[in-house]
């Protein structure tokens, strides 16, 4: 069976994209901040987040406004943490004013793998 030019045409696309030891020297993967400061990106989106639900809640309770900040709350409840973990931390400090370890009904089951490290599910 003969190869159509489409074919042909996607097969050169992809030996193009493919990473192989004769193009590459090496090839850097998801280092998480290890090469540039994704932190401060990652509390910006955050502090962004936050801070549209706590004008909308501060205005429909006719309460003062207090934006999330990024040296404090940033710190304290969501860095480090898996993203449902700082959410529901730094909520919790949102509504109620005062800071609490992550409800038991928030946090994400684990399951264990074969090598006996943990895996976290959704």
């Amino acid at each position: 069976m003969s190869e159509t030019n489409e074919e042909r045409s996607a097969r050169q696309a992809e030996s193009k994209r493919a990473i192989t030891r004769d193009r590459y020297d090496a090839i850097l993967l998801d280092l998480d901040g290890v090469i540039t400061d994704t932190a401060s990106v990652h509390a910006a989106c955050w502090k962004q987040m936050f801070d549209e639900y706590l004008q909308k809640r501060a205005t429909q309770r006719g309460e003062a406004f207090r934006p999330f900040d990024i040296a404090t709350d940033y710190r304290l409840y969501v860095d480090g943490k898996p993203r449902y973990d700082g959410f529901a931390t730094f909520s919790h400090r949102a509504v109620s004013g005062s800071p609490r370890e992550i409800p038991t009904t928030l946090r994400r089951p684990k399951q264990w793998t074969a090598s006996g490290t943990a895996r976290t599910t959704w």
